[in-house]
């Protein structure tokens, strides 16, 4: 946002883990430390007293509870509740300019959450667009990442056109765009000369059922079924458990967990590792300047969990067209 031309003034987050990587990256930003629940509006107000100009808000509530992942439907999770926290502000505060980030099943199994933000924003005098699907490889992240993202203003926006993909004018960014650039690594290892270049350590087992993987996008099905874990031995699901990326695709989606083969298809395309900090963090489009903890836990959390900045970037670009 702060690339878009936007003054970030603060950021409001209940982690306390991630307060040193928000200031360290963000100077001039105030992270703070609080449960969304508690903030009020007037606190927002605070924020923005003695500041010219527009004023934005930019709310993720936790993916969690509409994603696909989640089998509770029965039982209503407590963070549903925090997309309608987010709209309790909008309501109190008024905004000129929203945005609004989230899984595309948010509009799905979550659409009675999301029709109540929708009636608040209306209700406040806000023209919103979204897109319920949007790939984030069609603006030029080397990852293939389905979000729904809303924009809101006086005057109804427009998100910004795709530019990559197969029926656009340029082709998809791949995993060998983002992260061939990086020095060699043993799993376990780091690289002093390249920022955060760590990654995990590997079992004996695992170690060995990756160098049985095929380079360049090979899966679990394609090593000997003595190597096979109990599960996938009955199971015909997480096929991606154990993969390697493909040089010539995009990445697929990162999560909290992205440093780990045995949760996705997270391993190097040709390395037997898996994938760095700084390389997942590439995948999201992060810069290399831009620091993450030294604890891999807590970096995978932060990238996993982020909006890639090239998609912050370009929707905030598009929504101050429209804000005066």
């Amino acid at each position: 946002m702060r690339k878009a031309g936007i003054n970030v003034l603060a950021g409001i987050d209940s982690d306390p883990k991630l307060k040193e990587t928000y200031e360290m990256n963000n100077p001039g930003s105030v992270y703070i430390l609080k449960d969304i629940r508690n903030v009020t509006g007037t606190d927002i107000e605070r924020i923005f007293k003695g500041h010219k100009g527009p004023k934005i808000l930019a709310g993720c509530a936790p993916c969690q509870p509409f994603s696909k992942m989640n089998k509770k439907k029965s039982k209503l999770h407590k963070d549903y509740s925090l997309l309608l926290e987010f709209g309790r502000l909008i309501r109190e505060v008024r905004p000129d300019g929203v945005i609004m980030e989230n899984v595309p099943q948010l509009s799905d199994r979550g659409h009675k959450v999301f029709d109540k933000f929708l009636k608040t924003l209306q209700e406040v005098g806000l023209a919103e667009t979204h897109e319920p699907s949007l790939d984030f490889a069609s603006y030029g992240v080397p990852q293939h990442r389905k979000r729904l993202v809303l924009i809101a203003a006086r005057n109804r926006p427009r998100l910004p056109r795709l530019i990559y993909g197969p029926n656009c004018t340029k082709n998809f960014r791949t995993v060998e765009w983002a992260i061939r650039k990086y020095p060699i690594i043993k799993q376990g290892h780091s690289e002093s000369t390249k920022r955060n270049h760590s990654c995990r350590s590997l079992s004996e087992l695992n170690l060995e059922r990756i160098a049985l993987t095929p380079h360049n996008g090979g899966s679990r099905k394609d090593i000997p079924k003595l190597f096979w874990i109990r599960t996938h031995k009955a199971h015909r699901g997480h096929d991606d458990t154990y993969g390697r990326m493909k040089w010539t695709d995009p990445a697929p989606t990162l999560t909290c967990k992205c440093l780990s083969v045995t949760n996705g298809r997270f391993a190097h395309p040709e390395q037997d590792r898996g994938i760095s900090v700084r390389e997942a963090a590439a995948l999201q489009s992060f810069p290399d300047r831009y620091s993450f903890p030294l604890n891999l836990q807590v970096a995978q959390r932060c990238i996993g969990n982020a909006v890639p900045p090239l998609i912050a970037k370009k929707i905030s670009r598009s929504l101050l067209k429209y804000i005066s």
